[in-house]
């Protein structure tokens, strides 16, 4: 039978707008709707012939909803995930590191899959600074090792773009502890992290998390912003603009009495000056600062 005859078929089902409900999003769900309120115009059922525009067609228009139910993960695969996150999010410390392995091994058998559950990928992120250190470090090294199959899917999927500020801000809370060992993995998490994302997705969520570092997390969240201001640039100028120069003002009018602030400061200013030219920075400069601190930028550049 024909596509929209099939359609209209299963429209004449009492339960048919709950499951599309359940099973399509609101733009495919209106865009079937409005397939069968054109039918209803055209005569109903009766109208449609072997010469009618496919279904396949008339949603492709519209956002497809074969698309959608591809999209719908077998419910094998749907339960191993739920269990998946309830171990993330259970009180044992012991049972969440059971959840990190399990996470690890699903995002290497099944990258999709795991791609595509939001509220997991949420209670994963959540490890990484969880407040059992065992945890927490467990976390980091669970990252390194989903990131080169899983990047991809952080750069070009929109609900994990959406997470990517999350995942920053945990990455550099533990910029500052007391802990050498979460210390230094959490700054390799972050320099692989600018390795592999791709800059342009990155870019606001490492602006975002550098806003708001301490004193201690800002200098190397800084640099990892210039190391991505140099990645973005060739192909993003007017990004890296937008995005980095707010940053650099920020910090200049907060002022330099720390000497490490001071030495990252003075890289992310030379970073801005080489890749935008010393010309452009300060006449940027000159609508943002005063006379004053302009000229600390000055002094920094030069």
């Amino acid at each position: 039978m024909h596509g929209k005859q099939t359609l209209v078929g299963l429209s004449q089902d009492p339960s048919f707008d709950k499951q599309m409900k359940k099973s399509v999003t609101d733009s495919e769900y209106r865009a079937v709707k409005e397939i069968l309120e054109d039918i209803g115009k055209k005569g109903g059922i009766d109208s449609l012939d072997s010469t009618s525009t496919s279904l396949a067609s008339a949603l492709s228009r519209n956002g497809s909803v074969r698309k959608a139910v591809q999209r719908k993960l077998p419910d094998n695969v749907q339960f191993d995930l739920d269990e998946i996150r309830a171990d993330l999010t259970a009180a044992g410390w012991e049972r969440r590191i059971g959840g990190l392995k399990r996470f690890l091994e699903m995002s290497l058998s099944a990258t999709k899959a795991v791609a595509s559950d939001t509220k997991l990928f949420e209670a994963f992120i959540g490890r990484l600074n969880d407040i059992n250190s065992k945890v927490s470090l467990d976390g980091l090294d669970t990252y390194l090792a989903t990131l080169p199959v899983l990047s991809k899917m952080y750069s070009t999927e929109t609900h994990l773009k959406a997470v990517l500020n999350q995942l920053v801000l945990a990455l550099m809370s533990h910029l500052s502890s007391k802990s050498e060992e979460h210390r230094t993995t959490a700054q390799k998490c972050l320099r692989e992290t600018i390795k592999q994302i791709d800059p342009a997705s990155l870019s606001p969520a490492i602006a975002a998390a550098t806003r708001k570092a301490n004193i201690k997390q800002k200098p190397y969240m800084l640099s990892m912003f210039n190391r991505l201001n140099f990645n973005l640039y060739p192909t993003k100028p007017k990004q890296v603009e937008v995005v980095a120069l707010p940053i650099l003002w920020e910090c200049l009018k907060a002022g330099l009495a720390d000497s490490e602030m001071k030495k990252a400061v003075t890289e992310f200013a030379k970073g801005l000056e080489q890749l935008m030219g010393e010309r452009a920075l300060l006449d940027q400069a000159s609508m943002e600062l005063d006379p004053q601190r302009k000229k600390l930028l000055e002094s920094l550049i030069r």
